[in-house]
């Protein structure tokens, strides 16, 4: 008799801090999430965070102003991210302001 047991990937939980790579200040506010899976999180004021995952997903991280930053999970449970800074191509801003405004006889 043969029997066959299928190994279901294991979930763990992989945490680590997200920082600015210009100056390593850490990043509050960095969304992290599981590509093709629910699971999201968003880093807390000193750049932490934990999300549930598995080996070979691959985790999102993005922030505006920022590049957005993929990292694959490994066996690792910790890492440290560095968000490089988005190039802003505008050259220049047109604000159009439509406003009503009645003029008062004098």
């Amino acid at each position: 008799m043969l029997f066959c047991v299928a190994a279901g990937a294991q979930t763990k939980t992989i945490s680590g801090v997200v920082k600015n790579a210009e100056d390593g200040a850490v990043l509050s506010g960095v969304t992290v999430s599981v590509i093709n899976k629910p699971a999201l999180t968003t880093t807390n004021t000193n750049g932490e965070f934990q999300i549930d995952a598995t080996v070979g997903d691959t985790l999102l991280f993005s922030f505006i102003g920022k590049v957005d930053h993929k990292e694959a999970v490994s066996e690792k449970s910790v890492i440290q991210v560095l968000m490089q800074g988005a190039k802003n191509d505008m050259d220049e801003v047109t604000v159009v302001a439509f406003g009503k405004q009645k003029k008062r006889a004098s």
